[in-house]
């Protein structure tokens, strides 16, 4: 791929920012609906967590922990390698992941939140330097 095209069709400018920002937004929603289940169950509620279930939403929990770091490694390949900066959040990242199997959900809100905060300020950083 042109390096050019693939940056200008993936990450211009403000859909940058905007992009990761939402992201995060749904890391921490589900993430929340995954520790509220049965809650949500009970309630009534048609979650994403709940329609598919407890051992599915743990294996989609971690597919979205992890797939920011996928982005950053395509972002620093085709464009500037200050993409990688992030990518030292990743052993937290990974250790949420896991505990997602472990059924470690009651603070796993609060900890996806304080990941997305340094992820999302090292991820401002590196598109601010590239």
């Amino acid at each position: 791929l042109n390096k050019k095209i693939f940056s200008e069709f993936c990450w211009g400018s403000e859909r940058q920012f905007l992009g990761a920002w939402a992201y995060m937004n749904v890391i921490k929603s589900f993430a929340a609906d995954t520790r509220d289940i049965d809650e949500d169950k009970r309630a009534g509620f048609k979650t994403l967590a709940v329609t598919v279930g407890r051992h599915f939403a743990s294996h989609l929990q971690a597919l979205f922990l992890l797939f920011p770091y996928l982005v950053l490694v395509s972002m620093a390949a085709a464009s500037s390698p200050i993409f990688y900066l992030p990518l030292v959040t990743l052993p937290f990242a990974l250790n949420l992941s896991v505990a997602c199997f472990q059924g470690e959900h009651f603070m796993l809100p609060k900890k996806v939140a304080r990941l997305d905060a340094v992820f999302g300020l090292l991820y401002v950083f590196s598109v601010f330097f590239s």
